[in-house]
């Protein structure tokens, strides 16, 4: 008897938990389609309607940046990790978590419209100048990468917008764990770096990226949008309850 009440005690806990971390990650979700959708509209406007080749935005710094294919893991892991952040941001203060789903989404939509009008590339015999002639496993999947849909995509870096909006929300956070917030900027860092060593983007790439995160992070929070769109959210759920009470 004493086992059958220790173990329903335990699924009971189970489930309490599960609440707990639910009601605090729900407010994320709605955020996180429209920045998908965003992404993929940016993305697939780019496949379908963008230009074969662009300008090549490269200045003299580009020119002595290494290839390092290793990089490539932070490369592909940037957009899981991004969306954990996310998530993360939203348990952990939603009016951040809103300020910086809608920045991503919002900067996702200016980077398609750039691709359209000033399409820009890092030409594929450059990338093959870096290649050493006995490839391994990680400079293969660097030129497989390379072979991906159209390369011009270039400025503002998509990659760079993630990493950005994830040093964000443990930078522009209070009640985040030591190690989560190392880890993030670490990380992130990592996957900045990624885009110069692996020869996807240009530096100048990196500075429109950061340009365009930071002035509409900015705008955001002088407008107080997170807190704005918190209310309202609130506002909402106050209003379903009380109609589910009168029912």
């Amino acid at each position: 008897m004493e086992q059958k009440e220790k173990i329903s005690f335990e699924k009971s806990s189970i489930k309490r938990k599960v609440k707990s971390i639910w009601d605090k990650i729900k407010y994320g979700i709605v955020p996180f389609l429209f920045l998908a959708a965003a992404n993929l509209i940016s993305w697939a406007g780019n496949q379908l309607f963008g230009a074969i080749h662009g300008a090549q935005p490269n200045i003299a710094i580009d020119a002595n940046i290494p290839f390092v294919s290793w990089f490539i893991v932070f490369y592909f892991v940037c957009f899981p990790v991004a969306v954990v952040a996310l998530f993360v941001a939203f348990a952990k203060n939603k009016k951040r978590g809103y300020d910086i789903a809608f920045t991503v989404t919002i900067a996702l939509l200016i980077s398609g419209l750039i691709y359209l009008l000033w399409p820009t590339e890092f030409p594929l015999e450059w990338k093959y100048s870096w290649l050493p002639e006995n490839m391994n496993f990680f400079d293969r999947w660097t030129y497989s990468l390379w072979h991906t849909g159209k390369p011009t995509c270039l400025l503002p870096s998509q990659h760079c917008y993630f990493a950005i909006a994830c040093i964000i929300s443990v930078v522009d956070s209070d009640n985040m764990s030591w190690w989560y917030r190392v880890f993030m900027i670490v990380f992130n860092i990592c996957v900045l770096l990624s885009t110069f060593f692996l020869k996807q983007h240009f530096v100048l790439d990196f500075v429109a990226s950061l340009a365009i995160m930071t002035i509409i992070y900015l705008i955001l929070r002088l407008c107080k949008f997170g807190d704005k769109m918190d209310d309202w959210v609130t506002k909402r759920e106050v209003i379903k309850q009380n109609k589910k009470s009168t029912k």
